[in-house]
């Protein structure tokens, strides 16, 4: 079932997030992260490793995280929390990274809630959007071994996600630049039919000069 994230369109996307990921320049050293929805080929893991060994991963089908723990030979903490729903909060991250799970849950609101409980410095978002800048969301049929796990997804606007995140952080940024992929449009609102977009949530102001905390509607 894994094999879908070996496919070549599946690794370019994953090469042009993590060299993007690489150039925002954000402090991963020796942090404590929560990565949602590893999925099977772990590149995004593999980029943590360099950063950090308190790595916990998660996704709700563990054949996945197996996967990803065998692909880069480690043995890391892990958990097959359905993110949809209540996850203990005993647990504090530095940093969530979620990087393609929240467009695949039918219950986006309470997954930003849950994350944000847990989270003490940074949520580091990437989602497929409905291209728009409103505050709407829509829900959509998926269906496959790397789609939603109950076979609902969901795609929000960009101002839906701002709202969502405001009400637990108090600032909320945005990369001056897209990472290099179709799935990415460089000008909003995008009738792209990926539309991803990317924001860093902060308990903190940042000195960071690949970010702005103006929402950007032209990418350079």
């Amino acid at each position: 079932m894994t094999e879908v994230f070996f496919r070549p369109e599946s690794l370019a996307i994953n090469v042009a997030r993590i060299n993007h990921l690489e150039k925002l320049n954000l402090n991963f050293s020796n942090k404590y992260v929560f990565e949602t929805g590893c999925g099977g080929i772990g590149d995004i893991t593999k980029f943590l490793l360099k950063y950090t060994n308190n790595i916990t991963l998660n996704d709700v089908r563990l054949e996945n995280i197996k996967s990803n723990l065998h692909t880069n030979s480690v043995s890391l903490k892990y958990n097959t929390f359905d993110l949809n729903k209540v996850i203990p909060d005993d647990t504090k991250f530095d940093i969530i990274l979620s990087y393609g799970t929240l467009y695949h849950l039918s219950n986006p609101t309470n997954f930003i809630k849950n994350m944000s409980t847990n989270c003490t410095e940074l949520f580091i978002l990437s989602t497929v959007t409905n291209g728009t800048d409103n505050n709407s969301i829509s829900f959509c049929q998926e269906a496959g071994s790397d789609q939603a796990i109950d076979n609902i997804g969901c795609r929000p606007g960009r101002q839906w996600l701002i709202d969502e995140f405001k009400k637990y952080f108090e600032f909320i940024y945005y990369p001056i630049s897209q990472p290099d992929h179709s799935d990415f449009p460089k000008h909003w609102p995008s009738n792209n039919h990926a539309s991803r977009f990317i924001l860093i949530a902060s308990h903190t102001l940042l000195d960071n000069e690949n970010l702005t905390l103006n929402l950007p509607t032209h990418y350079i």
